[in-house]
């Protein structure tokens, strides 16, 4: 365990943290718009509909205004670089960085006065949710995943068949900590035939409920940060931190 850690080439592909709040009225989306375009760094503004694409990669992003039969729900702030996205919402606020990942402390730091300006807007009555998710995309060397990962699912070795796709999920909740996590496992074909992609989707959350300040759920955050690292850590091999040293 103490050399998984010490990995220098982090493989996150995207890192999303999640505030969902309850109010007694729904936010006016036209006001959170009127706040995102005040702040700097995100110059590019979009409206958000309810069958808003998530935002994987501000590539994939959906241009444009929802037609005038849509409802607007939010808006989505992307910065200049494109590597930030903030999304408003009536329910709720999103922040995601795509790699590079900086760390924990950058990531924070620039998420919480963005949380906090929103929730100053929203004036919700309580938090209910908060979520971590990170998507890391792994680079591998061969095809079989059980030399980098740990519990996933496979034929029995008596009938010799190689696996040609994983897509697997589990949940689970930690009654001492009262978190709980969403796992998925997905073997990809999307590289060079000597070697493969592979996602480890880790996305942990807390369904408690929060007064509506900061100061009185972050450090549920950086609970969540660490029931994350603890999960990645015990779901990948030594074989595999050892290529990401």
């Amino acid at each position: 365990m103490a050399r998984k850690r010490h990995l220098t080439q982090a493989p996150i592909r995207e890192a999303v943290l999640d505030v969902r709040i309850e109010t007694e009225e729904p936010v006016d989306p036209g006001r959170l718009r009127q706040v995102l375009e005040s702040l700097d760094g995100f110059p590019e503004v979009h409206e958000l509909a309810p069958d808003s694409l998530p935002p994987h990669f501000p590539s994939e992003l959906q241009q444009g205004s929802p037609t005038e039969a849509e409802t607007v729900i939010g808006v989505r702030g992307i910065s200049r670089d494109r590597d930030w996205v903030i999304d408003f919402r009536q329910h709720g606020v999103t922040f995601i960085r795509r790699a590079p990942y900086p760390d924990w402390e950058e990531y924070s730091a620039q998420s919480r006065p963005l949380v906090e300006g929103f929730l100053d807007v929203a004036n919700p009555h309580e938090v209910v949710r908060l979520a971590l998710r990170y998507i890391n995309h792994f680079r591998l060397p061969d095809r079989d995943p059980r030399d980098y990962f740990v519990a996933l699912p496979s034929f029995p070795s008596s009938l010799e068949l190689p696996v040609d796709h994983i897509l697997s999920a589990i949940s689970a909740s930690d009654p001492e900590s009262g978190l709980s996590a969403h796992v998925t496992h997905v073997l990809l074909d999307d590289l060079a035939p000597e070697r493969i992609g592979f996602l480890l989707d880790i996305d942990v959350f807390s369904d408690n409920r929060f007064a509506p300040r900061t100061d009185q759920f972050w450090g549920t955050f950086e609970k969540l940060r660490h029931f994350k690292n603890r999960l990645f850590f015990e779901l990948i091999t030594e074989r595999n931190a050892r290529i990401h040293e």
